[in-house]
């Protein structure tokens, strides 16, 4: 697993050249697993705690982009262009909470995203799983998501949360 970390809006452009078109085996099935990490800050009161978007997170094949956006002066108008390409599908287990949030925090859009939970319901035809994790997704597609590869802190788990969307997406996107 190949994890490019971005942390400044300078780089964007070549990581994401990088991450996805120099990745011709898995832009063929135009399907990318996102993720988000979250910080969390509070009034001077302590009383309102608001989660912002600090990390986003793309996953496609043993490639991920880790974009630290908490760390960009600005937003570039590539990655907004790249987010917004109708021939990649982005999934993810919350995604829609997310990609208000990435709105909401940095006024990017996502014209082609699909909740996990949503896509492996309608596929496996069972409701149920609308809401579920991905732990449950992963048994309903029979898909061995094995052992996280990565450590055990929030950046990673997020990390693997992007990637194991993009094995599901992947498997349930390419049936049709």
């Amino acid at each position: 697993m190949e994890t490019m970390k971005i942390i400044d809006e300078w780089s964007v452009s070549r990581g994401i050249r990088k991450f996805w078109f120099d990745n011709d085996q898995e832009h063929e099935f135009g399907v990318i697993g996102l993720s988000m990490g979250k910080k969390y800050t509070s009034t001077h009161s302590n009383k309102v705690t608001r989660d912002e978007i600090a990390v986003l997170i793309l996953c496609a094949g043993n490639k991920c982009l880790m974009l630290h956006l908490n760390l960009f002066g600005t937003i570039p108008d590539c990655l907004a262009s790249f987010l917004d390409r109708p021939d990649i599908t982005f999934v993810g287990v919350g995604i829609e909470n997310n990609l208000v949030k990435l709105k909401r925090d940095c006024g990017l859009e996502c014209c082609n995203a699909i909740e996990l939970s949503k896509l492996v319901a309608a596929v496996k035809q069972t409701p149920y799983l609308i809401g579920c994790g991905l732990p449950i997704l992963a048994r309903a597609c029979e898909v061995e998501l094995g052992d996280s590869p990565f450590t055990d802190d929030c950046s990673d788990s997020a990390t693997f949360a992007a990637y194991s969307s993009f094995l599901i997406g992947k498997d349930l996107l390419t049936l049709f």
